[in-house]
């Protein structure tokens, strides 16, 4: 009998090539192990500030070269993930570790993601959303930080064939949320328009480099969309659903009273199980992508998504049911495809175990956190090179950390920054090559806390590990008991 995990790597490996038939064939297959890992490669870095032009009035030093790493051993395919930019309006700036991000740094960023696209060759690039500043209080100073932030994502992969694809964040909207006061949480078009339409060319988007790729465009006015594309030497189909899970959150139904969350996030979960039988019909693995996670805030100890709002869809053995319980039930039902899922929002480096909701659960998934750029969350910035393995499940990931300067720089360098394997934050015995989620299963729960916590800001934390704490409840995210 080959286990679900098994399974679930051979499904997609009959999607890259026949001549997986014969890697199914071993029951006690849990991953492949031909891949090495990256984890130790050197850090990739520009200067950490702009090199010239607007910085909105902050000081910026002398250029540097960037450190390019040496290449990452040999994968099937690797991927580069990015989220929270919150990048400042020029002229406000912020002082201190904790802050939105500088015009400066975000160029700087850009020059560290070019990097890593150079030295690292990765088949695709991933935003997982939230481009401006908080609480800009007024739409004519956020048309031009949305503006600049998409132009920055367009020019991270410029030059390149490289796919990047974008999905929004809660705070990538152009209509003011009433219920807040500001424009958060609000439906990803009003009118016609959305972040998109502040960059000379709208159409451009959600993928750059990649039009051709989206297969289903039909709700991109919701926000969400599917993508195909072919990865690896060889050039195996990975489909990709970037979902609007801002949807799903409570300050979302705050936005007007035009605002139908449960009608909205229905039809999105519909779409979803769709797209997902589809994948399994064709034995596509699948990367799932979102900005909200499910479960439990680490911060407050609240539900991310809102626990009063009730599946309506067509699914009728689930009416009724919180939209997070249908979402884990469509993903334990496609556990075989579901390959790889992601997620920013929270700013932290953290993992969360997606339970399924049968009778007896168990893991179906590992939801990976791609930490923010913006350290308002009190981390350090960070970005993410995922390695996958013949069966396109995630095996490795490095995760790249920024440095603060002290004043008079008062900002973050990615020059003299810190990088990390998965086996470095989560030490296990595991053969080379056994997927993200099994390497977690194998440890025990204190372990994962514990591991967790360890970088769970990017860097070294050198406080000591709660004994209680949110964030570990929130590593678990279950069904309604």
């Amino acid at each position: 009998m080959i286990d679900s995990h098994s399974q679930r790597a051979c499904l997609a490996l009959l999607a890259a090539s026949t001549l997986a038939l014969s890697a199914c064939s071993d029951a006690g297959r849990t991953a492949d192990t031909d891949t090495g890992s990256a984890s130790d490669a050197a850090m990739a870095a520009g200067d950490g500030l702009a090199q010239g032009g607007e910085t909105g009035g902050e000081t910026a030093p002398a250029a540097a070269d960037p450190v390019i790493p040496a290449p990452a051993a040999a994968a099937s395919a690797t991927f580069l993930a990015l989220s929270d930019v919150h990048r400042l309006r020029d002229g406000h700036p912020c002082t201190g570790r904790t802050c939105q991000t500088s015009p400066a740094f975000w160029t700087a960023t850009q020059t560290q993601a070019q990097a890593l696209l150079s030295s690292q060759t990765p088949d695709f690039v991933i935003y997982l959303g939230d481009m401006p500043e908080h609480s800009i209080p007024d739409e004519s100073e956020r048309r031009p930080v949305l503006a600049n932030v998409l132009d920055g994502l367009e020019n991270i992969v410029s030059g390149t064939t490289t796919p990047l694809f974008y999905l929004p964040g809660n705070n990538d909207t152009v209509e003011r949320n009433h219920g807040r006061g500001d424009f958060d949480y609000c439906p990803f078009t009003d009118h016609d328009r959305s972040v998109f339409n502040t960059v000379d060319d709208p159409t451009v988007w959600p993928v750059i480099n990649g039009s051709a790729d989206i297969i289903d465009r039909s709700r991109l006015t919701d926000g969400y969309y599917a993508a195909r594309i072919t990865v690896g030497a060889s050039a195996a189909p990975l489909r990709i659903l970037a979902l609007n899970t801002n949807i799903y959150t409570a300050d979302y139904s705050r936005c007007s009273d035009l605002v139908d969350a449960a009608a909205t996030g229905s039809a999105q979960l519909d779409w979803l199980a769709d797209q997902l039988d589809a994948a399994t019909t064709a034995n596509e693995p699948v990367l799932l992508a979102m900005h909200v996670p499910p479960g439990i805030d680490g911060h407050s100890g609240h539900s991310m998504w809102d626990d009063s709002l009730a599946y309506q869809g067509r699914d009728t053995a689930l009416t009724g049911r919180r939209m997070q319980d249908v979402l884990l039930t469509y993903i334990g039902n496609h556990q075989p495809v579901i390959t790889t899922v992601l997620a920013g929002h929270t700013h932290l480096n953290g993992i969360r175990r997606l339970h399924t909701c049968e009778a007896t659960p168990g893991v179906s998934e590992l939801l990976v956190s791609v930490p923010g750029i913006s350290t308002d969350h009190g981390n350090t910035p960070g970005m993410k090179i995922f390695e996958l393995g013949g069966g396109l499940e995630p095996v490795e990931v490095t995760t790249y950390g920024a440095t603060y300067v002290e004043p008079p720089v008062d900002d973050y360098a990615w020059s003299g920054g810190i990088s990390y394997g998965f086996r470095t934050n989560y030490p296990n015995t595991t053969p080379a090559g056994t997927s993200l989620l099994d390497q977690v299963d194998s440890l025990s729960d204190d372990a994962r806390w514990v591991n967790m916590w360890g970088h769970l800001y990017v860097d070294d934390r050198d406080a000591a590990v709660p004994l209680d704490s949110d964030y570990e409840d929130a590593m678990d995210v279950h069904c309604t008991p």
